[in-house]
């Protein structure tokens, strides 16, 4: 018989399809922040509008989710950029990913390859340092690790002071040490020392933490002849 009119079908909309593992760039990673590049697979037949992230430290397992994100204009190979600065200094992340078109969201993508953010210098102590054993001239400090911020603490910066605020410069003793305990010295008889502590590491020194105090104990009256 003869040949029939063609019949136009078009099927509904869908959910799209889960978007390919996203891709950081080394190039631009920072000790808090990298940007991933995502690539849509099938749009479901609706363009995809918006993504959304998952960001894993490998460390821990723990996993933090990013605010759904609008579609910029993608390259020219068709992924879209996200700037992620939500990461912390020295550790390792993997990301994954979902896209979002009108009728719904996609599942999760597969991770991505593993990215190490830069370290940076360590996080200023937290807890002011344990001061004990004073005479007239000296006493002894002693104080907590604190974090290292991907690079371990080598070396600590400890100064004693009589002025609290330490702002001048010529009352203010400083020692640099490799340990986490110092025999303050130079001191004067009967005088409330000042004493705080700060961290250094590969790539800097932290801000100093709080200060705590001790006081001297009096020396002995010297004899005149």
């Amino acid at each position: 018989g003869p040949v029939s009119n063609v019949a136009l079908f078009r099927s509904n909309p869908s959910e799209p399809e889960a978007p390919n593992a996203p891709r950081s760039n080394l190039a631009e990673r920072t000790s808090w922040s990298t940007f991933v590049s995502v690539l849509p697979c099938y749009d479901g037949g609706c363009p995809v509008t918006q993504f959304g992230f998952e960001i894993q430290e490998v460390s821990d397992g723990s996993i933090m989710q990013t605010p759904v994100w609008g579609t910029n204009p993608p390259d020219e190979k068709g992924y879209y950029f996200y700037s992620i600065n939500t990461l912390r200094p020295g550790r390792i992340y993997k990301f994954r990913a979902f896209a979002v078109n009108e009728i719904g969201s996609s599942e999760w993508s597969e991770w991505s390859d593993e990215l190490e953010t830069h370290p940076f210098a360590p996080e200023a102590p937290t807890t002011p340092p344990r001061l004990m054993e004073p005479d007239a001239y000296n006493f002894t400090a002693t104080w907590d690790d604190i974090p290292g911020n991907g690079s371990p603490v080598k070396e600590w910066v400890i100064q004693w002071s009589v002025d609290p605020q330490f702002s001048s410069k010529n009352s203010i003793r400083e020692a640099k040490v490799a340990e986490r305990t110092y025999r303050c010295n130079r001191c004067l008889p009967g005088l409330v020392m000042h004493v705080r502590v700060a961290g250094i590491n590969s790539e800097g020194q932290s801000h100093f933490g709080p200060s705590a105090s001790i006081k001297t104990l009096y020396d002995k009256p010297v004899q005149c002849a």
